[in-house]
């Protein structure tokens, strides 16, 4: 398992909302991967920043390998997302 440190930066005041999705299914769905964010929802300040903890255990059927995790935070009609690799062996 690992925490994953986030800063979430914003100019305006906003409410937050964390998503997250993966390339381990055709869905786009996380399978054999509890993840979870220490806070999904929030608000955040104009002009300030909020770490948020993103949480991932690989579940004993994950298989070892290499798969891309899509991480964001999406305000009303906007979502900034980055993906990253999670290599496990």
């Amino acid at each position: 398992s690992i925490s994953i440190p986030l800063t979430i930066s914003s100019n305006r005041e906003a409410s937050i909302e964390m998503v997250i999705a993966s390339t381990e299914t055709p869905e786009g769905k996380i399978a054999n991967i509890h993840a979870e964010f220490n806070e999904r929802v929030f608000n955040i300040q104009a002009n300030s920043s909020k770490v948020v903890n993103l949480n991932i255990k690989a579940l004993d059927s994950l298989g070892e390998g290499e798969y891309k995790l899509t991480i964001g935070a999406r305000s009303n009609d906007i979502t900034y997302s980055r993906i990253i690799t999670l290599l496990v062996k």
